[in-house]
């Protein structure tokens, strides 16, 4: 009974975690268009490095439900939420990657007027990709906490407007470019943002789809923020 107790608990433990790592993901995204549009390189850097913050939860949350499957065997039940857990936390990791992916690009952006072009319409689209995705975020992270998972279908209809942002930017772009080809060079690398951006809210679907999927199965899970 003791080891049984001593389980859960731990479980609840690594759940914990994987709020908070959701958390720390949030908040990262919420910067991404300070470091993008800056013309302080700062902003990008110091998101670049609080990528480890990521990395360090992702692989505490592998270590642990590594360890905890070693002390005593789970259950069928109980190694599902543990592989949950471990899904979820590389998803969120994927998504600090792909982050990072957006910072290294705002780092090497050219910062001398003559060759920076900017397209507000490029950037008013990226800034609502951003925008949709942190609202997604927030509400995977609320369906977590709350373990009810019947929004889904409104977190896909989001990343439907996030995928349509994503296909008229690259438009846009292409546009643009045609236009003046001395804006080639400032502009590319926006379809690369743009496909980021895009990938960030594909994670967030795949997070509520596994969790979702673990509790039609039987398991009861969510995270706890206590």
């Amino acid at each position: 009974m003791y080891k049984m107790k001593y389980f859960h608990q731990e479980m609840r433990k690594i759940e914990k975690q994987l709020y908070k790592m959701g958390l720390a993901t949030k908040m990262q995204m919420e910067r991404v268009p300070t470091a993008l549009f800056s013309k302080d390189e700062k902003h990008a850097i110091q998101l670049i490095s609080e990528d480890e913050t990521i990395d360090r939860f992702d692989q505490k949350v592998h270590t642990d439900v590594l360890n905890l499957i070693m002390l005593q065997p789970p259950l069928p039940h109980e190694l599902r939420i543990l592989t949950s857990m471990m899904r979820v936390a590389r998803e969120l990791e994927r998504m600090g990657d792909q982050i990072v992916n957006i910072a290294e690009i705002a780092k090497e952006r050219p910062t001398d007027p003559k060759t920076q072009y900017n397209s507000e319409k490029v950037e008013q689209a990226v800034r609502e990709m951003n925008h949709i995705s942190l609202e997604m975020m927030s509400h995977a992270l609320s369906m977590m906490k709350e373990k009810d998972y019947q929004d889904y279908d409104a977190l896909e209809q989001q990343d439907e407007r996030v995928d349509a942002l994503f296909y008229t930017t690259q438009k846009q772009l292409s546009t643009e470019m045609k236009q003046d080809p001395l804006r080639i060079d400032s502009l590319a690398p926006f379809f690369l943002v743009a496909r980021y951006q895009e990938r960030i809210a594909d994670h967030v679907v795949n997070i509520v789809r596994k969790l979702k999927e673990s509790q039609e199965e039987g398991v009861v899970y969510g995270l706890d923020s206590d």
